[in-house]
């Protein structure tokens, strides 16, 4: 094909000189390695996830034969790292990119020594992190304990680091940079808390995660005692102390029946007492308690008030004379009334 092209162009060249070049046309075949080569595509774009599979192929037009294989070469082969061409025109990658933009040149040649420049551009896009769980649950008293590991999808298996936003958002909560976990720093009051941030890997992935905790309050609940016994005697010194459990940290006392009939109290701290001395009788009260983290609950406490026996004391007899019999006088005694 080659000689056929020298050939047909040694020929027009004599004819020209034979006819007179102000007579003919002169038709000059280009020359080998004169034409320009030109390269598309010039950009690809990937995903990081999928940066590990990329090809693109380089297509080449311009040549004197269309038929004739163009052979690519790379200016720099080890910049960037990561990406290459091989001779054919194969655009490849060498393993996942992070993200950012890789540029790649060289030069073109045929047969016919036609060349040309090219370039390739592959921009490597991030991809979404999502993360799970977005929310829990936990009762007051369990609430300082509390712990719960995030888990995040999207990084290829990378490591990813996650931060905490500081704005606008509760306090009481702590998350591992490196691990996710999140953790309480003391126990919480009964109520949903909500936190967020970000996460990022190496390769440049970016996300945001979400974590609401309800901490739920938890039932107080009164122990013995519930009830007390006392005399009339004794009752004006009566005194008792409630007692409950469920609660987290100091309990208060609110009542809500009084004493029926009136004679007994109970104090915000729980402590129970009378009024004074009181009549034989049953008393009864009741009433709410809760704590400074929102659990609540009910109490009620029953006094039984006895009656005391009257015991006789000496003296018990006497004596005396018929004279002295219309002056006699002497006192009775008791005791336990």
């Amino acid at each position: 094909m080659k000689s056929s092209r020298k050939l047909a162009s040694t020929l027009r060249v004599a004819s020209m000189i034979a006819l007179g070049a102000a007579l003919v046309p002169i038709l000059v075949t280009p020359a080998q390695g004169q034409n320009v080569l030109s390269t598309t595509p010039t950009t690809g774009t990937v995903s990081v996830p999928d940066s590990g599979s990329f090809h693109d192929t380089l297509v080449t037009t311009g040549a004197t034969d269309s038929l004739e294989p163009i052979t690519y070469t790379l200016d720099d082969p080890s910049e960037p790292p990561g990406l290459t061409v091989d001779s054919s025109g194969d655009v490849t990658t060498a393993g996942t990119l992070a993200v950012g933009s890789y540029a790649i040149s060289g030069t073109t040649t045929d047969a016919d020594l036609d060349s040309g420049t090219w370039k390739y551009t592959l921009t490597v896009t991030p991809e979404a992190l999502s993360t799970t769980p977005t929310a829990g649950t936990v009762s007051v008293p369990n609430s300082a304990a509390f712990t719960v590991s995030l888990d995040t999808i999207g990084n290829l298996g990378g490591p990813v680091s996650y931060t905490l936003d500081n704005s606008g958002q509760s306090t009481d909560f702590t998350i591992g940079p490196s691990t996710g976990l999140i953790s309480t720093t003391d126990t919480l009051a009964a109520g949903p808390y909500s936190i967020s941030g970000t996460t990022t890997d190496p390769d440049g992935d970016t996300g945001s995660w979400g974590y609401t905790l309800t901490v739920s309050a938890t039932a107080i609940t009164q122990i013995t005692p519930t009830s007390g016994k006392t005399t009339t005697a004794a009752s004006s010194s009566f005194t008792d102390q409630l007692e409950t459990s469920g609660g987290t940290g100091a309990v208060s006392f609110a009542t809500t029946s009084a004493s029926s009939p009136p004679g007994l109290l109970v104090s915000s701290s729980g402590a129970v007492s009378t009024t004074g001395t009181l009549s034989a009788h049953t008393y009864t009260i009741s009433g709410t308690d809760s704590d400074g983290y929102g659990d609540t609950g009910s109490w009620g406490y029953t006094l039984t008030v006895s009656a005391t026996a009257i015991n006789q004391l000496t003296p018990t007899s006497g004596n005396t004379t018929t004279a002295a019999s219309s002056s006699f006088t002497d006192q009775l005694k008791t005791s336990g009334g």
